[in-house]
Parts: structure tokens; sequence; C-alpha cells
């Protein structure tokens, strides 16, 4: 879902220009997938082997710049363990063995950057919403109030908080 890992690398897929990445086969040595408007590459990355999550991911941007989103693995991955998760600015996305998904690509991170904005669906409502303001928005047609009664009828339902995508109460 959505980039398969947390809500937030997904904008910046988007801003690359990509919905969904879909990887075939795996690479001869250890690699990080960069992905950028008209540009798909892989760069082996054996040095990154051993690290943790975070340590790749700042190694990364440290080489290769800070305007980089990047999604790694840590050792788990690497050893593709069933349930390593992809870290992302200190989250993780992990349901399914996202990590080991990875790892038995031989790929250590995903890094991402772009400024791509997608156009609206709805280019008029959206415009109806920024003219109504903050007042206008509460309570809206956009399929969140239907999201909390959903969520709060759930077993898992937390009630301080809506969902762990917008964190309303």
């Amino acid at each position: 879902d959505k980039f398969s890992t947390t809500t937030l690398m997904y904008p910046s897929g988007k801003g690359a220009g990509a919905d969904a990445l879909v990887l075939y086969g795996a690479c001869a040595r250890w690699s990080t997938l960069f992905v950028e408007p008209g540009a798909v590459i892989v760069r082996e990355t054996p040095e990154l082997l051993g690290l943790s999550a975070q340590e790749a991911s700042a190694t990364i941007k440290a080489r290769w710049g800070e305007d980089w989103d990047v999604v790694s693995i840590g050792l788990a991955g690497e050893h593709a363990v069933p349930f390593s998760t992809l870290t992302h600015d200190g989250r993780h996305a992990g349901r399914g063995g996202t990590g080991a998904v990875l790892g038995s690509k031989r790929l250590k991170a995903v890094a991402v950057r772009g400024s791509i904005r997608p156009a609206p669906g709805d280019p008029e409502r959206l415009d109806a919403l920024r003219e109504a303001g903050p007042a206008g928005r509460q309570g809206d047609q956009t399929g969140h109030d239907q999201s909390r009664r959903q969520h709060a009828r759930s077993p898992g339902h937390r009630p301080a908080r809506c969902c762990d995508a917008c964190g309303r109460p």
C-alpha cells in the first residue's frame, strides 16, 4: 500500500513521478535503488552491508545528498528474517516481512526524490475547501468522517486518535 511503506514516504514517490515500484529479480551485489523524475538507477552499495537501517540512510544522504528520502533495511532484512521491517525516518513498515523482501533482492535501500506535484483529482472541490477555510472543512465528505466511524468499531481502536495516518482525535 502507498509506495509499500510509511505514509511519509508516499509523497516522495509521487514527487518522483512514481505511483508504485514493482521489483523483479535480485541484484548481483548489495545495492541501493535511486528513483527520481526521469531516472531509476541501481547503484552497488556493498559498504552499507551490516549497517543498521538508520546508519544506512544517514550514509546515503551524506554521500548523495540530504534531499533524498530513504527507506532502508537493517541486519534482520539482510538475513531475510520473516518479520523484518523497512525503516524510514524512524518509522517502520513490516507487515508481511517487507524488510525480508528487500533483503532477498539484495537491496539495502530505496532512495527517492522529486518535486512533481500531482494534479488534484477534484480541483473544484479543492478550491471550495480552500475558500471555506478551516471551519468549512469540519465534517467534509472526503471520507475521513466515515473512516472515524469504522475505526471506532474496530477491535484495536485507540480512542485517543482517529487513525495512524492522521492523528486527529
